[in-house]
C-alpha cells in the first residue's frame, strides 16, 4: 500500500479525496444506476444519492458475508471498487443515451444558457470547498478527539483484524458481544483496507469525509422533496458552511450518528421513487425501486438505531399527511402498501444483525430509562429542552426556515411542510410525557438537536429560493445569488477550518511520543491504572486522558475497558462489577456521586487494589477532559512523594510512574 501519510498534506488531500471516490462515490452511483435507471434524478442528483448509497453499501456487506462466513480484506475491498467501476462505466452509457424529464425547477436553472452551468459550477465549489476545509481542519491530528473516538477506532480495528464482524474484543477487553451500530465503522475498515492507513487515521479521515458528505446530501434531500435546485444549493452551504452543525462533529468524535444522517436522506429519497409504482404496473423498474428503498433501509438500521427511529417518524408524518389531506385512497393506499412492503423487506434484511442486538444489554438499558430504574436525575439531564441556539442552529437559520414554511404554507405544498413538522416532532420525542407517553430519556436532546439541520436546512433553502424567485425578473439576479453563495463558502471556509478545539483530544501529540516510548520500554505483560472518572449516572467509567488510548496502540492493558462494556456482554457474568469496584474503592465514594475526587493511590486500601489488579504503571496524560473541577484526577504530587511509585517518565505532561512495591 501507498503510505499517504508521509506526503505533503495536498498530496494526502488528494490521496483521500481518490479513496473518497474509488471507496464510496463509485459503487454508490454504480448501484443508483443500475437500481434506479428509469428515475427522473438529474446527474448531478444521481451522483449525490450515490454518495448516500456508498455509505450505506459497507455494513450490508459485512453482514451478509459474516452471515457466510466469508472474511473480508483488502483484495475483497479492491475487487468491491473494481465491480463498481465497471457497473458504473457501463450504466453511465445507458443513461447518457437516455432522454430525461427534467424536474420543475427554480429560476435559477430556468433563465437562460448560462443558467446551468452557473449552477454546476456552484455545486462543484461547495462540495470540494466542504472536503477540503474538513480535512484541512484535522491535518494535525493523530487520532479522533473527545472520548467516543476510542471505542470507534477500537471497532474499526477489530473489524479489519477479524474480517468483518466480530463477537471477541481481545486482545484490547474481555468482551464477547458486538452489538453496537456499526455502520460508520464498516466505513473506516473499508478505507483503511483500501489505503493501508492505521485505524486512528482511517476513523479519523473517514469521519471527515463523511462530514462533507453531507453537503451533496443536503442538496439531493432538498432538491428531490422541493423541486428547487436553487434551494438544494443554499441547503447544501448552509449545511457545509453557515451552521455549527454538522461540522463541529468532530470534537465530539459522533461520526456514527453522522453516517447515519448521510444514509438517512438516501433512504427517504428511495421511498420517494416507489411511491409511484402503479401495483398493476409492478415491472422489473418498481422491483429494483423497491429493492433500493429496502437495502438503504437495512443499511440505515446497522448503522444507527435512533436515526432509524427518526426516519420512521418522517414516513409515518408522511403517510398521515396523505390521509389530512384527503388524499385518494388508490394513491394514499399505495403509499402506504409501499411503505409497508419497503420496510419489511428492509428489516427482514437487517433482522441477522437486530437478533443479534438482543445479545448484549442495550434491550436492557434502554428499558431501564422507562421503567424507572434510572434515577430521575439522570432522566432528567437526558430530557431536558436545552437551548437549540446556537450550537445545534443559528437563530437566523431557524428564521429563514420559518419563512420557507410560511411560503409553503401559501403554495399549499406540504411535503415541504413536512421538514417542519419533523422537526418538531424530533423534538417532541425527547420528551414523550407532554402527551402522556413514557420514555423521557430514551433519546436525550443531543441526539435529537444533532439531527436538526438535516431537517430545517431544506426549509431554510426554500425561503433564500423564494427571494431569487421573487427577483427573478432582473437577469443580474443569478448572478448576484451565485456570487453570495460564494461568499458564504468563503467566509465559512475560514472559521470552519480552526473549528477543532484543541481541548477535547484525548491522544495528544505527548500522548503518541508516551505510546512509542511505551511500546518499547515496557514488558508486554505491563498493566496500566489511568485516570477515570464515572459516567452515564455511575454505570460505567470513562477515561479523561490519552490513557484511554493504551490498550489499541501499545497492546498493554489497563484498568479501563472501552465505554461499551457498559452494552456489551463480558467474558464473566460480574464482568463490569470487576471493573467498576476497584475505581469506586479507590475514588473512595460511589460511582452514582459525580462529584471530583483527588485520587491519592499511595493509601494502603489503593496499594492493595494495585496490587490485586496486577498494575505495574500508572499513567498521567497530557491533557484531562473533563478537567479537574468535574471529574477525577490522580494526584502525581503524592506518587512522586511515595517509595512505592517510580517517576519512568516525563515529557510534555505526561507522566509514567513504575509500581515498585
Amino acid at each position: 500500500m501507498i503510505d499517504i501519510l508521509t506526503w505533503p498534506w495536498l498530496g494526502q488531500f488528494f490521496g483521500l479525496l481518490g479513496a473518497a471516490l474509488f471507496v464510496i462515490v463509485v459503487p454508490g452511483c454504480a448501484l443508483v444506476q443500475v437500481l434506479l435507471s428509469r428515475s427522473t434524478l438529474t446527474r448531478l442528483e444521481r451522483f449525490c444519492l450515490g454518495i448516500g448509497v456508498g455509505v450505506a453499501l459497507p455494513p450490508v456487506l459485512l453482514e451478509f458475508t459474516y452471515l457466510l462466513h466469508l472474511r473480508w480484506s483488502a483484495a475483497a475491498t479492491w475487487g468491491y471498487v473494481g465491480l463498481g467501476l465497471v457497473l458504473a462505466i457501463v450504466q453511465g452509457m445507458r443513461f447518457m443515451q437516455q432522454p430525461h424529464r427534467p424536474l420543475r425547477t427554480a429560476w435559477l436553472l430556468r433563465s437562460g444558457a448560462g443558467a446551468p452551468a452557473l449552477h454546476a459550477v456552484l455545486f462543484l465549489a461547495l462540495v470540494l470547498a466542504g472536503l477540503f476545509t474538513r480535512l484541512y481542519a484535522v491535518r494535525n491530528l493523530a487520532a479522533g478527539l473527545w472520548g467516543d473516538s476510542v471505542h470507534h477506532t477500537l471497532i474499526t480495528q477489530l473489524l479489519v483484524e477479524n474480517g468483518g464482524l466480530f463477537t471477541s474484543w481481545r486482545p484490547y477487553a474481555e468482551l464477547s458481544t458486538f452489538t453496537y451500530h456499526y455502520g460508520f465503522h464498516a466505513n473506516a475498515a473499508f478505507l483503511q483496507w483500501l489505503t493501508g492507513l492505521p485505524s486512528t487515521y482511517s476513523t479519523l479521515y473517514m469521519g471527515q469525509l463523511l462530514n462533507a458528505a453531507t453537503i451533496p446530501m443536503a442538496y439531493v434531500f432538498t432538491t428531490r422533496f422541493t423541486h428547487s435546485r436553487t434551494a438544494g444549493l443554499w441547503a447544501a452551504g448552509f449545511t457545509g458552511f453557515v451552521n455549527f452543525i454538522p461540522g463541529y462533529f468532530v470534537n465530539w468524535g459522533r461520526y456514527t450518528q453522522l453516517a447515519a444522517q448521510i444514509v438517512l436522506p438516501a433512504m427517504l429519497v428511495g421511498w420517494r421513487e416507489i411511491e409511484t409504482v402503479d401495483l398493476k404496473l409492478l415491472t422489473s423498474i418498481g422491483l429494483a425501486r423497491l429493492l433500493f428503498a429496502a437495502l438503504m433501509t437495512a443499511a440505515l438500521a446497522m448503522t444507527h438505531y435512533i436515526i432509524t427511529i427518526f426516519a420512521v417518524l418522517f414516513v409515518v408524518i408522511y403517510v398521515a399527511g396523505l390521509l389530512l389531506r384527503r388524499v385518494a385512497w388508490r394513491e394514499s393506499g399505495r403509499v402506504l402498501l409501499w411503505a409497508v412492503i419497503a420496510g419489511g423487506l428492509g428489516v427482514g434484511l437487517a433482522l441477522p444483525w437486530l437478533l443479534n442486538t438482543a445479545q448484549g444489554f442495550l434491550s436492557r438499558n434502554t428499558s431501564a430509562m422507562v421503567s424507572g430504574a434510572v434515577t430521575a436525575e439522570r432522566v432528567a439531564a437526558y430530557s431536558q429542552l436545552a437551548p437549540i441556539t446556537p450550537l445545534y442552529m443559528k437563530g437566523y437559520l431557524l428564521l429563514l426556515a420559518l419563512l420557507g414554511g410560511i411560503l409553503m404554507v401559501r403554495q399549499r405544498r406540504w411535503r415541504v411542510l413536512i421538514f417542519g413538522a419533523w422537526s418538531l416532532a424530533l423534538i417532541f420525542l425527547i420528551v414523550p410525557s407532554t402527551v402522556g407517553l413514557p420514555g423521557n430519556g430514551v433519546i436525550d436532546f443531543g441526539t435529537s438537536y444533532m439531527a436538526l439541520y438535516v431537517t430545517v436546512l431544506p426549509l431554510a433553502g426554500v425561503a433564500v429560493s423564494g427571494i431569487v424567485d421573487g427577483l427573478r425578473r432582473w437577469p443580474i439576479t443569478q448572478w448576484v445569488a451565485g456570487l453570495a453563495l460564494l461568499g458564504m463558502v468563503g467566509w465559512g471556509i475560514g472559521w470552519q477550518s480552526r473549528i477543532v478545539e484543541p481541548g477535547n483530544q484525548l491522544l495528544t501529540p505527548a500522548d503518541s511520543q508516551a505510546m512509542r516510548w511505551i511500546t518499547q520500554n515496557t514488558p508486554a505483560n505491563a498493566r496500566f491504572w489511568v485516570n477515570n472518572f464515572p459516567a452515564y449516572g455511575g454505570t460505567v467509567i470513562a477515561g479523561t486522558d490519552g490513557g484511554w488510548w493504551i490498550p489499541q496502540l501499545t497492546q498493554r492493558s489497563t484498568n479501563l475497558p472501552p465505554l461499551l462494556y457498559g452494552s456489551e456482554r463480558g467474558e464473566t457474568r460480574t464482568y463490569a462489577q470487576m471493573i467498576n469496584a476497584p475505581a469506586q474503592h479507590i475514588r473512595g465514594r460511589a460511582l452514582v456521586d459525580d462529584k471530583s475526587v483527588r485520587v491519592d493511590l499511595t493509601t494502603p486500601q489503593a496499594l492493595t487494589i494495585l496490587h490485586d489488579q496486577r498494575i505495574t504503571h500508572v499513567y498521567i496524560g497530557s491533557n484531562a477532559l473533563p478537567g479537574k473541577a468535574n471529574a477525577d484526577w490522580i494526584d502525581p504530587q503524592v506518587l512522586r512523594d511515595s517509595p512505592y511509585f517510580k517517576l519512568v517518565y516525563e515529557a510534555d505532561g505526561v507522566l509514567i510512574f513504575a509500581v515498585v512495591g
